[in-house]
């Protein structure tokens, strides 16, 4: 039975005279109550243990000033909200029984009405401080097992108390401060002090306002409830709790994904199939009419597209459904394995060139895409069917397309075509834009969506004919991952720079062998922020490094931690980047021009997978590969950067965070001159 769901109507008397108890039950009646009698000062303490529903002590003096003093005393350290009153015959006994805790004295003979007035104050006053008690050990104990932040501040947004929360500063640190003296002067923290003071002033609650705010770790949302606080039928402040619902967010953010993504392959259902189906409508009706068996294998070319298209469905939605139900959202097959992009465009031209159309492929070698094949041929699709249906021109309907690198980062796919107006330029990856009568808009919309999920950039210039080129840039492309070149001789990285100025400098520690672990700062290496700190060797000619990443202490999500090679020390030089990032996976990091902005690609998951990075550069050309072991290595991007004949090489931290540094150790360090032949 619980305390505070028993009536507290019960009298310990403790006194061994029948006319006290006497007149005490009488009392006790007159007040709605009842009494337990106690001679024995000993068992006082287990009444008090046993029975809640005992509001009030009585202790009379029969037993003898001392038994009296120590008596009120021991009820009072045992319950100090027991009201105790103290029935005496000697005057002199009042200072004694007070002092040890008597709240009041009364005169024996015991007046009985005097009493029963007395004990019904009593009970009423019991019931109240029992209840308060309990109310502040419900809020107590809610404030220090409570894993939300629970807290109550004053009219001007001050802590007066604050739950102990994992990760945040003491509860006592609170007291005082709002939350922009103990989180920051910015806009999410003015926020919160705002809403706390409106709900004091307006008496207008908040419920579950979702935030997002950043921290050392990253992105992170909650959610928050704030109520006004009512102190004597005044609101004197507000009371609230904050919960953490990152996971619960960024689970939400993923099932949204999944939803348009699944309304994406439906799409690519009916506009990509649409094409074979109607090659092999044709070619069966063609073979009907001439009896041309050649018809019927054009029928079952397109018949196979037809299956490789259902494959790619296939594949995009066992992907799309483990990075919902494990948080990820790639494997390494793909890098193990890369497609071919030459091979690609060679099998879906099968499926969409007439016979009017030629292709001519500018690729060096595979064109290897360390990405899923069904990520890649959908845009390929759609970028070659589109080339052949609009670039067509003349009365053959001829139409000569080209696709092959862009060395800074890309491929591209153009036509001798009439091109396409500069008015329209902007609108023509919009959903169901189309110039064709029973066209659909699909194509070029889904090639945007594609591109804008990894990262890439589209644009649309002029071919060297004068049609239509389309480029797809900042896209993972190895031309010719072939490297021919022998390991020559060894460099020593032994100069440390903060490059760009971060707010604080790097460290370096080499004093474990084969490691350095470098702690470095700095905002970013991307766009036109280049701050980070560098370890590095000046170096003439072809170079290749090789390092792994055995320990990693980020302070981002996109803190970076690899390798680079860069044509200066300067903030506008160009460089390559290879490495770690702090929950984005594989970080590739480029700066083609000088004084252009730098780019950025991430391959999910592939820090743990693949913990080793080489870097090779041969003239102008840099690739970038990963490794599981350190001898198989798999080529995961390549490109053209401007760069000097000497060139910087070396190991590159960056917190992402202005102020912060993020510590990264480097293992099985090597830095060598090429030899090419």
């Amino acid at each position: 039975m619980s305390f505070l769901l028993t009536e507290p109507t019960t009298i310990l008397v403790v006194s061994s005279s029948e006319r006290v108890l006497d007149a005490i039950s009488t009392a006790a009646e007159n007040a709605g109550g009842t009494t337990v009698s106690v001679e024995n000062p000993d068992t006082i303490d287990t009444h008090l243990d046993d029975r809640w529903d005992i509001g009030c002590a009585v202790v009379a003096d029969d037993l003898g000033e001392d038994t009296l003093v120590s008596v009120c005393r021991s009820i009072r350290d045992t319950n100090p909200r027991l009201p105790i009153v103290a029935a005496i015959e000697a005057p002199e006994l009042a200072f004694g029984a007070t002092d040890a805790g008597a709240e009041d004295v009364l005169s024996r003979p015991i007046d009985v009405d005097a009493l029963g007035e007395r004990l019904s104050d009593c009970f009423e006053r019991f019931e109240q401080r029992r209840r308060d008690a309990a109310e502040r050990s419900m809020f107590n104990s809610l404030l220090e097992q409570s894993r939300e932040s629970i807290y109550a501040k004053d009219s001007e947004g001050r802590h007066v108390r604050k739950s102990a929360t994992a990760g945040d500063i003491p509860p006592e640190e609170f007291v005082g401060q709002t939350d922009v003296d103990i989180y920051g002067d910015n806009q999410t923290n003015r926020d919160s002090l705002a809403d706390d003071q409106r709900v004091a002033s307006e008496g207008e609650p908040i419920y579950d306002k979702e935030e997002s705010y950043e921290v050392a770790s990253g992105q992170r949302w909650s959610r928050t409830t704030k109520l006004p606080w009512t102190f004597d039928g005044s609101i004197v402040g507000s009371i609230g709790k904050t919960r953490d619902v990152t996971d619960t967010v960024r689970q939400r953010n993923r099932l949204e994904r999944h939803e348009e993504r699944f309304e994406e392959f439906t799409r690519y259902v009916t506009h990509d199939l649409r094409n074979p189906l109607e090659v092999v409508q044709g070619s069966i009706r063609l073979a009907r009419e001439t009896g041309d068996e050649e018809h019927l294998e054009r029928a079952s070319d397109a018949l196979e597209r037809i299956e490789d298209i259902v494959e790619d469905i296939s594949t995009m939605v066992r992907e799309e459904t483990s990075s919902v139900d494990d948080g990820i959202d790639t494997d390494d097959d793909h890098v193990r394995s890369p497609p071919s992009l030459s091979s690609l465009v060679d099998e879906v031209w099968s499926g969409v060139a007439t016979d009017a159309a030629t292709l001519r492929s500018e690729f060096k070698g595979p064109a290897l895409v360390p990405l899923p094949e069904s990520t890649v041929r959908p845009v390929i699709q759609n970028l070659l069917a589109n080339a052949v249906e609009h670039g067509a021109t003349g009365p053959d309907n001829s139409v000569t397309v080209r696709v092959g690198p862009i060395g800074d980062g890309g491929w591209f796919v153009a036509d001798d075509g009439p091109g396409i107006p500069s008015d329209v330029q902007e609108t023509i990856f919009d959903d169901g834009y189309t110039t064709a009568e029973d066209g659909t808009g699909t194509g070029l919309s889904i090639v945007s969506e594609i591109a804008e999920r990894n990262e890439w950039a589209l644009e649309i210039t002029e071919s060297w004919a004068g049609g239509a080129r389309f480029e797809v840039r900042n896209c993972t492309l190895i031309d010719d991952p072939t490297i021919d070149a022998s390991e020559g001789s060894p460099l020593s990285l032994e100069t440390d720079v903060s490059v760009g100025e971060p707010d604080v400098d790097g460290r370096v520690d080499r004093s474990e062998p084969g490691q350095i672990t470098i702690e470095g700062g700095g905002r970013n290496i991307w766009g036109d922020v280049n701050e980070f700190h560098f370890t590095y060797a000046t170096v003439t000619g072809p170079v290749r490094i090789v390092a792994r990443v055995d320990h990693f202490d980020n302070v981002s999500p996109w803190s970076a931690g690899g390798l680079m090679v860069r044509s200066g020390l300067d903030t506008e030089a160009t460089y390559g980047f290879a490495g770690s990032s702090g929950e984005h996976g594989l970080g590739l990091l480029w700066r083609t021009k000088r004084g252009e902005p730098g780019v950025s690609q991430h391959l999910e998951g592939l820090s743990d997978a693949m913990s080793w990075y080489r870097l090779d550069r041969v003239g102008d050309t840099i690739t970038a590969f990963c490794s599981a072991d350190g001898e198989e290595w798999y080529p995961v991007d390549q490109r053209q950067v401007d760069l000097d004949e000497a060139v910087q090489v070396g190991l590159a931290v960056c917190s992402n965070i202005a102020g912060e540094r993020t510590e990264v150790t480097f293992a099985d360090l090597r830095a060598v001159s090429l030899i090419t032949e």
